[in-house]
């Protein structure tokens, strides 16, 4: 492959059974790593520092770009013809392991919680 070549990156990619599996081992994870959090916490409640959480991660949330019912940034608008009116992998990083229905039309957004 010749480094002039150029590949085409699509952020659109159709979703799958794979998809959904990497969704319910991301939401399993979570949960085993909560439970683990949990754990040591039950333990030793005479602590005060027991209800902080043991890292600091920032607290992800949605991208206000990709709300449902907007215009689709213009990065994003050339939506592949092959992949509509099929489901596809959600693009916002706040959904990477929750189970929701995303739809684009038209260069909108549309999308369905469970």
């Amino acid at each position: 492959m010749d480094l002039d070549e150029e590949v085409d990156y699509c952020p659109f990619r159709r979703f799958t059974r794979e998809s959904l599996f990497n969704i319910e081992r991301r939401i399993a994870e979570e949960k085993a790593v909560k439970q683990t959090e949990k754990t040591p916490a039950e333990t030793d409640s005479s602590d005060d520092e027991g209800d902080e959480p043991s890292h600091h991660e920032p607290e992800l949330k949605p991208n206000p770009k990709l709300e449902a019912g907007r215009k689709l940034p213009p990065s994003l608008e050339d939506f592949p013809a092959h992949l509509t009116g099929r489901p596809v992998e959600d693009l916002d990083e706040y959904y990477h392991n929750q189970l929701v229905s995303i739809t684009y039309l038209n260069n909108f957004v549309l999308s369905a919680m469970p």
